[in-house]
């Protein structure tokens, strides 16, 4: 009788025992296909959207690759219309503090392959709760692991969130299931309760890991009705408010995410019901991929715009629906396995398929990444299946297509260890990727490599790729080539898809400028002070808008916080020299040459600062000292029509008109329909007696601008010579006519009238000149001599 104890004492132990093995030994095959799959992850770098993931994170990395983690309140707090997911960035944070920060990299690559493998090792112990087969589990978890579809989130540290928010949401699972089994073996006390709440607060994590695992619910409740049904007449299950509870907590950031993602393009570019065929599209691609993992790659360009653009995408959508009915169980069957793995994989994949709309989706609405956790769908199906198959086969077959996949994860893993290898890697599995062009044109274009950027941002482009930093980089690239018509297209595309891209205005400014268009440069560089305060080269191009639109009142503000920043360049000096101008302009004479004389100190022969003191020196008639800083100008700096033009004043008052001629004819090189030049140059040819040049450049100017009155007189002159009285009086009355206070012109026309005896003519001119110039000696003499008749015939001419 003691022996039978004994055995049946030994039995239970033993089998116990075998069952723990058959797991043990599961758990480190499991783990080792894995990772000698995966393991040469930690090999690779940053990649992609990995640097910013990072930043985002609060991480920011050094020149030497050191890291430097800031503080994690930040994280936490959320901002309205940004996604609100700290968790992965709170674990980054602690292996950079805990581990240090060299070879960081290295560290979270690290990390994402061991998250990846515990994964395994949960999904295969909730297969087997469900299917009581490790074998099954095994292989059904095996092909989990190493599907190529997986190599994206294990490789990419951006998809951290998706591995992360996997491992919770599995867990959360899990733990209701146990809830639910503890509740059928009777623990309806604190054992159940305590599974229910770690199971909650799994959730809560996972949601905070990533918006898409907010169907977890879903997923729990449909699994929970594939649990062994029991055979006595009661069936203890979890309460329905515990699924509406978790329900209630996953809502609130469904909806937090839908307002924080920037979808106002998509919603512009497709209909409403166009949600649906993307959808379906997006459901049918991803069955696709894991039923033929081949030209698998980090991005396949299927944006809603293309998939829009084929007649198949509209019937897609029925696929899912016919595997769905496909799969629905058969009279006598067990339970709906095949229906409910459809169900969970339709349901993980809902919220990133393009049924709601979010931001990734304007380059494509398919990521493998999306697809991480759904592959647990056809893994349940797949367990199922081999626990109730009774032949070898099926499971050699498995077997085989577990060993392909991992070859192929393996083969696919080496090209995810840096940009140089995964983009060129992407555009032979998908010739067409956006993001495999704009990821090149990045490097071509950081590599000063303008014509293959182009080529390469043309074709993401020709993608239907809605990316604002194509068009800004396109437009870089214009604006540097000398093309502002096409820069300033491509900039204002770019603002258009993202308003509140940094940078742009300020380039678009540039552009406009350089077309001439200055009055749009002035609204661009507002939009850029608006948007940053203190840049400088805005600032400095609104304070020399607004000089040289003589809105002298407006550019003084402007031109003074350039001068306040301190920089010690050209470009402040020039600033300097404008705000100076502006002073004087303004009535603040000092204070204007105290900024030209800084201006000078830091430049000695900077040519603006030069020409701007040239200019207020000119205005307030200090000639000498004006003539020197032009003639900096015309040895240092880069001369202009006013520093030519008023050289030819100032010569042309010191009687220097052969210098003065040199200067206008250089004048007249840059402006050449100028009429005021034109007259300058002929009366210094006047005065140097080439009378000929003279009367030509006089009429040229008359034929550009005939309300001049210095050539007509001049002209008077000349004909008036050559004894052409009838000439000399026209010329004289059409200069008097164009300036009322031209004494000279009254004073020859007056004496040409006594000279021809018309006196009453020549009193009356006289007159009508000394009311509109009193007093002035000339005319007051003609006039007295007019009025003597008998000597009237001795008025000089």
């Amino acid at each position: 009788m003691a022996q039978i104890v004994v055995v049946k004492g030994i039995v239970p132990f033993t089998c116990q025992g075998v069952i723990l093995l058959r797991k043990l030994l599961s758990v480190t095959l499991l783990l080792a296909l894995a990772a000698a799959v995966f393991y040469q992850v930690q090999r690779g770098g940053l990649i992609w959207q990995d640097p910013e993931s990072l930043t985002s994170a609060g991480i920011e990395l050094g020149s030497q690759g050191d890291a430097q983690a800031q503080t994690l309140k930040q994280l936490w707090q959320p901002e309205l219309h940004h996604r609100f997911a700290p968790v992965p960035a709170t674990v980054w944070q602690g292996v950079a503090r805990l581990s240090g920060s060299k070879d960081l990299d290295t560290k979270l690559h690290t990390l994402s392959l061991g998250v990846h493998l515990f994964n395994v090792i949960l999904l295969f112990f909730l297969l087997n709760t469900f299917v009581q087969s490790e074998w099954a589990a095994f292989l059904a978890s095996a092909l989990f692991a190493v599907h190529p579809i997986q190599t994206e989130a294990v490789a990419y540290l951006s998809a951290f969130a998706i591995l992360l928010g996997g491992t919770f949401s599995l867990l959360a699972i899990s733990q209701f299931v146990h809830h639910a089994l503890a509740l059928r073996h009777g623990h309806k006390s604190s054992k159940g309760r305590r599974f229910y709440w770690f199971g909650t607060l799994c959730l809560i994590l996972a949601v905070l890991c990533h918006p898409a695992y907010v169907v977890i619910p879903g997923v729990a409740a449909t699994m929970l009705r594939l649990l062994p049904k029991q055979t006595t007449l009661y069936v203890a299950k979890p309460s329905s408010w515990r699924i509406g509870l978790w329900w209630a907590i996953v809502v609130p950031a469904a909806v937090w995410e839908i307002f924080s993602q920037e979808t106002e393009s998509l919603r512009q570019l497709l209909p409403f019901w166009s949600r649906l065929v993307v959808s379906g599209d997006t459901l049918v691609f991803y069955m696709a991929k894991f039923l033929m993992p081949i030209n698998i790659g980090p991005d396949y360009g299927r944006s809603p715009m293309t998939v829009m653009t084929h007649w198949w995408s509209y019937v897609l959508w029925l696929l899912p629906v016919g595997l769905y009915l496909l799969a629905a169980p058969r009279r006598g069957s067990q339970q709906s396995w095949y229906q409910a793995a459809v169900v969970i994989f339709v349901t993980l994949l809902l919220p990133v398929s393009g049924l709601v709309y979010f931001s990734a989706q304007a380059n494509s609405t398919v990521a493998n990444q999306y697809a991480y956790l759904a592959l647990m769908a056809p893994a349940l199906g797949l367990a199922f299946f081999i626990s109730k198959s009774r032949r070898a086969f099926a499971s050699l077959v498995i077997v085989g297509l577990i060993g392909t996949c991992a070859w192929l994860s393996k083969r696919d893993i080496s090209q995810w260890r840096s940009d140089d290898s995964l983009w060129p890697f992407a555009l032979n599995v998908s010739p067409g990727s956006p993001i495999a062009h704009l990821m090149l044109g990045n490097r071509a274009f950081k590599a000063g490599d303008s014509s293959a950027a182009r080529e390469h941002y043309r074709a993401a482009l020709s993608s239907h790729l809605i990316d604002a930093s194509v068009y800004s980089n396109l437009a870089d690239i214009e604006r540097l080539q000398g093309t502002p018509e096409q820069a300033a297209a491509y900039y204002t595309k770019a603002l258009q898809l993202n308003p509140g891209l940094r940078g742009v205005h300020r380039y678009l400014g540039e552009v406009h400028l350089a077309k001439g268009a200055k009055d749009k440069a002035l609204v661009e560089f507002q939009e850029a002070v608006k948007e940053n305060p203190k840049d400088f080269e805005s600032l400095r191009q609104l304070g020399i808008l607004f000089a040289h639109n003589q809105q002298f009142d407006l550019a003084i503000p402007y031109l003074t916080q350039v001068v306040d920043q301190g920089q010690k360049s050209p470009e402040t000096a020039e600033a300097q020299a404008l705000l100076g101008k502006a002073l004087f302009n303004t009535n603040q004479p000092d204070l204007a040459l105290n900024h030209l004389r800084q201006a000078l100190e830091i430049f000695p022969n900077h040519g603006e600062a030069n020409r701007q003191l040239g200019d207020i020196y000119f205005a307030k008639g200090l000639l000498n000292e004006s003539k020197t800083c032009y003639e900096r100008v015309l040895t240092y700096g880069q001369p202009s029509f006013e520093v030519y033009k008023n050289l030819g004043v100032i010569h042309t008052g010191r009687k220097e008109h052969a210098k003065a001629m040199s200067y206008l004819s250089s004048a007249l090189t840059l402006k050449k329909n100028d009429a005021e030049i034109l007259k300058n140059i002929g009366v210094s040819q006047f005065n140097l007696r080439q009378y000929r040049e003279a009367q030509q450049s006089f009429n040229r100017a008359l034929g550009i601008n005939p309300n001049l009155a210095e050539p007509y007189y001049y002209l008077g002159d000349m004909a008036r010579w050559q004894r052409k009285d009838a000439d000399a009086i026209r010329f004289y009355q059409a200069a008097i006519k164009n300036d009322p206070t031209f004494g000279d012109a009254y004073y020859r026309l007056g004496n040409l009238y006594m000279k021809r005896e018309q006196v009453a003519d020549a009193l009356a001119l006289f007159q009508v000149g000394l009311k509109n110039i009193p007093n002035d000696p000339k005319l007051t003499y003609a006039l007295r001599q007019a009025s003597q008749p008998k000597q009237k015939d001795k008025v000089e001419i």
